[in-house]
């Protein structure tokens, strides 16, 4: 009778969660890597508002070749196709070489997704430079990248 009532009362603790662990595990989310070169023609670099609300990314490495700016990102997404701007301000710092804010804005239309995604973004800058005559020099500071880049119009 003792054990009835034993396994009993071990059966309601057990259902009314007295026995569960109290820190609950942390959830492991695995995520893997996707990369991809953007062949496509480049985007039209354009000169605007630079405050603009973005999405968050990470941008590892910027070169320029000829009037070609390659951006190297990444970010979490994978189930939308993202939409990107690079924009420069009108107003250009009064230096030597001459120095302009630019934006790159990402906008990832509510992916949730968790895939990091690696990907290069292919842009023409001929509209931030400074004149549009071969060998005008111009400092291009990216917001979200350490560096500052020199921009020789060709």
């Amino acid at each position: 009778m003792k054990l009835v009532i034993l396994l009993s009362l071990s059966a309601a603790l057990f259902s009314c969660g007295i026995f569960k662990k109290k820190d609950k595990e942390k959830e492991i989310v695995t995520t893997e890597v996707t990369e991809t070169v953007n062949t496509l023609a480049p985007r039209k670099a354009t000169l605007g508002d630079t405050g603009q609300a973005s999405d968050p990314l990470e941008i590892s490495n910027i070169v320029i070749e000829d009037n070609i700016m390659k951006i190297d990102i990444s970010y979490s997404g994978g189930c939308q196709v993202h939409d990107y701007d690079l924009v420069g301000n009108y107003a250009v710092m009064k230096s030597m070489p001459p120095k302009r804010s630019v934006q790159l804005v990402h906008r990832a239309k509510g992916d949730n997704c968790r895939t990091v995604i690696k990907e290069t973004l292919k842009f023409d800058i001929s509209e931030l430079a400074m004149d549009q005559k071969a060998g005008s020099e111009i400092i291009l500071m990216v917001d979200g990248f350490k560096e500052e880049i020199s921009y020789k119009f060709k």
